[in-house]
């Protein structure tokens, strides 16, 4: 009986064509408000223990990059698991948490002391099976509030998330949008301090460390820094733009737990003690104690203040440069910028399918424009009532709107379809029954480790 039952599996096993495999991704989720009202501890009193539970921007940050540890430690221990768990990805509201609260999650899984790329094989054929290392996706540059703030966030995942060729960023629709059309609908933009400085401290990183050369007088834009750092701190004659570039620069490091109980050892000899009652916590400042601002519930408040910022067509030579650095960044890396059309419309600064940011992103005429890596996706169906097939339409039917010969539409829908095929994370193809009795040895292998 057993052996008839062997010679039927085996029939439908061979009966059965390949399919591309089961593919899971791992999603953390942007929360703009922290789970418990310990979120008001000052570090201090974390680091000391007055607290019995937390998810603090600290502990947070923490939690995610020991999430993203075990998920590769699993996927690198359980033989066959790497194939069926192939990314993680970041979403939901761009605002409500920026990229440096995710970068240890990231850069632990691309971390050398962690990646194993083989496994030894448990019996016959290949010594060692390959381990297929986990895809990368952010959602990013969507939902913003200013068009610096949509490009800053887009590179700071290219730079600080150890990128690289294959990896994908959620519809980055600034990257693609009309700058002037922007300028045109955004003549005041409210910002939160923070977000106001941290913007023009990216310009300033990329002018005078990335040796992009902006259209703007340096002199300015570091007036501009220390004005809105004189509105911020306290003793800021103690504070230059090189300081505040380098403790931005810190908050992406994983590091911060141990940085911070370092300044606890010493700050009593040299700084002044902080009460979180609103007096003033330091009287000389260092890249390390701006950093440690990010946990003192004191200049939480301070960076919460809301600031107006006017916007002008002067500004749009600034704009244009930043984005076009960006986009020849994602082309050269190769990464892929996902698009969903519906999605985007819905929630994005555009209002016809026509003007949509993939037109600028990856040209359909070979010959001029940008040509990123574009792919066309659904989002959620369930939500915006679409799939895939409806997206490819609604696109190429904006495209012949704009008065492109069909023929070039064709191809070059076709092309991006291709670059969808090719982005993918799932790497195999295999039939239903061999999926189902490797997931079920998964299973079984994941009962049983010790947690």
């Amino acid at each position: 009986k057993r052996k008839s039952q062997e010679r039927g599996l085996q029939a439908v096993n061979e009966s059965r064509a390949n399919i591309p495999t089961l593919g899971v991704v791992f999603h953390f989720l942007k929360s703009e408000h922290l789970e418990d009202c310990s979120g008001n501890y000052c570090w201090r009193r974390i680091l000391n223990g007055e607290n019995h539970y937390t998810v603090y921007r600290m502990m947070k940050r923490l939690y995610v990059e020991n999430v993203a540890r075990a998920l590769e430690e699993v996927r690198e221990a359980i033989p066959g698991l790497s194939e069926y768990i192939v990314g993680i990805d970041a979403a939901s509201d761009e605002n409500a948490m920026e990229p440096w609260m995710f970068s240890p999650a990231y850069k632990v899984i691309r971390s050398h002391k962690y990646i194993i790329p083989v496994m030894e094989a448990e019996s016959g054929g290949e010594r060692f099976n390959r381990i297929q290392n986990i895809g990368f996706t952010y959602h990013v540059g969507e939902d913003f509030r200013h068009v610096i703030s949509g490009l800053r966030h887009v590179d700071e995942v290219l730079e600080e998330f150890s990128y690289k060729s294959g990896d994908r960023l959620g519809h980055a629709l600034v990257l693609g949008i009309d700058m002037d059309q922007w300028i045109n609908d955004n003549e005041v933009v409210f910002l939160p301090v923070l977000e106001y400085l941290e913007n023009l401290l990216w310009m300033w990183g990329t002018n005078t460390c990335q040796g992009l050369t902006l259209p703007i007088q340096l002199e300015v834009l570091e007036d501009k820094i220390i004005d809105i750092a004189e509105e911020i701190y306290d003793f800021p004659e103690t504070i230059s733009v090189k300081m505040l570039y380098t403790a931005y620069k810190k908050k992406f490091i994983v590091n911060h737990g141990e940085i911070v109980k370092k300044l606890m050892d010493t700050e009593e000899k040299e700084y002044s003690v902080c009460y979180c009652d609103g007096k003033r916590c330091y009287n000389k400042w260092t890249a390390d104690l701006l950093l440690s601002t990010h946990y003192c519930p004191v200049y939480e408040k301070k960076y919460e203040k809301v600031k107006l910022v006017s916007v002008s067509a002067g500004e749009a030579a600034v704009f244009i440069t930043l984005q076009k650095y960006l986009i020849q960044k994602v082309e050269q890396r190769g990464v892929y910028i996902e698009t969903n059309p519906t999605s985007n419309l819905t929630i994005g600064d555009f209002s016809h399918m026509y003007r949509h940011p993939i037109f600028q992103l990856n040209s359909v005429d070979k010959n001029v424009g940008n040509h990123a890596f574009v792919t066309i996706n659904s989002d959620d169906p369930a939500v915006f009532n679409t799939n895939v097939e409806n997206e490819l339409a609604y696109i190429y039917y904006a495209a012949q709107a704009q008065g492109i010969a069909k023929s070039k539409v064709i191809e070059w829908v076709e092309q991006i379809r291709q670059y969808g095929m090719e982005a993918s994370f799932i790497k195999k193809e295999k039939n239903a029954v061999q999926m189902l009795t490797e997931l079920e040895e998964i299973m079984r292998e994941i009962t049983r480790i010790d947690i």
